[in-house]
């Protein structure tokens, strides 16, 4: 597919078939989340895969309770790491920088699921504090 044909492709995607993602294709995913560009090629952020349903549900209701979210197979959490960009930006770096630099992941991980053949909803609606002891990591 070419990158025209995936923008054009893409969609938000809120119901899911009931089954598994190929692990290729989710590594495929991160791999193109990873090249995405950031300031100062700090690459501030962390993709956490979520596969087990109880942690997906769970992530649903930190997530203004969208629970259609619990029918997708897979989640792919992108955790920025904005103390990092603090470190070199200052506070605009950990406000907006670190902001950007996630938000160009995911657009690169919905075209390269897009290209796959996978559906996809971009999620910004959450509440941050219960989905970072839930399922980011502290760096």
């Amino acid at each position: 597919m070419e990158t025209l044909e995936a923008i054009n492709q893409r969609r938000s995607i809120r119901k899911y078939l009931d089954k598994p993602v190929e692990f290729e294709k989710i590594t495929t995913i991160i791999d193109s989340a990873r090249k995405a560009p950031s300031a100062g090629n700090l690459q501030d952020w962390s993709f956490i895969i979520v596969t087990d349903k109880n942690l997906i549900k769970q992530v649903a209701s930190y997530a203004l309770e969208q629970y259609w979210i619990a029918t997708a197979p897979a989640l792919i959490v992108v955790c920025g790491l904005p103390e990092k960009h603090e470190m070199y930006y200052g506070l605009r770096g950990k406000r907006l920088y670190n902001i950007q630099d996630c938000a160009a992941a995911i657009e690169n991980i919905l075209l390269s699921a897009t290209d796959l053949g996978l559906g996809t909803c971009w999620v910004g609606a959450f509440e941050e504090e219960k989905i970072r002891t839930t399922v980011c990591y502290t760096f």
